[in-house]
């Protein structure tokens, strides 16, 4: 709890500081389609969603392009075979944390790309939830082709393309539920 704690005093600076520049995009994207002859409801959504696709791009690529801790050469290695961090840390030679370890990684690569995902759900509503999975995909493949052949100190892992893959799918499915929910409560209201 304490390093919870810890991190959220480090963190809150940092949300000052990109809150008002979001705040700004998001009030200035608002006016712009506004003006533009759309509605302030579709105006506000759209630009809420923006907004925060920008931001989650943001936070991608600084958790994942940034130099590591160790990035003081090449990546730190790859690994084409899925689940081969867990599986290693199941073997009897290794120390107690490095399960924890490795359910930490593959937690952080799900939940990383999560809001990305809630974002291109609640952007693109209509469009076919395959092709947004896609895209989720795509910035995956992105962001571990530049582990790959960029010395950034970090590690290009197939098991991050697939969690990473699996987090936009939860947050399409989140932001659909939401859109839903919105969609039976106007038409309730419209009755």
């Amino acid at each position: 709890m304490e390093i919870l704690g810890g991190w959220l005093r480090q963190s809150l600076p940092v949300a000052a500081v990109i809150a008002v520049p979001a705040v700004l995009l998001w009030a200035l994207l608002v006016v712009r389609r506004r003006d533009r002859g759309g509605t302030m409801r579709r105006a506000v959504r759209e630009a809420g969603a923006d907004v925060l696709l920008a931001l989650s791009v943001a936070a991608i690529l600084v958790a994942t392009i940034l130099p590591g801790r160790e990035a003081s050469g090449p990546a730190t290695g790859r690994s084409l075979i899925p689940f081969e961090d867990l599986l290693r840390s199941l073997g009897p030679d290794m120390p107690a944390y490095a399960l924890d370890l490795a359910i930490g990684n593959l937690l952080a690569n799900l939940l990383l790309f999560v809001p990305f995902g809630l974002a291109l759900g609640l952007r693109f509503p209509t469009v076919a939830r395959v092709r947004l999975v896609l895209v989720c995909l795509a910035l995956s493949l992105l962001v571990e082709g530049i582990q790959l052949l960029w010395s950034v100190g970090r590690s290009a892992d197939v098991t991050d393309l697939l969690m990473n893959t699996v987090g936009g799918f939860l947050g399409l499915l989140a932001a659909q539920a939401i859109v839903g929910a919105v969609r039976r409560r106007r038409s309730a209201h419209a009755r």
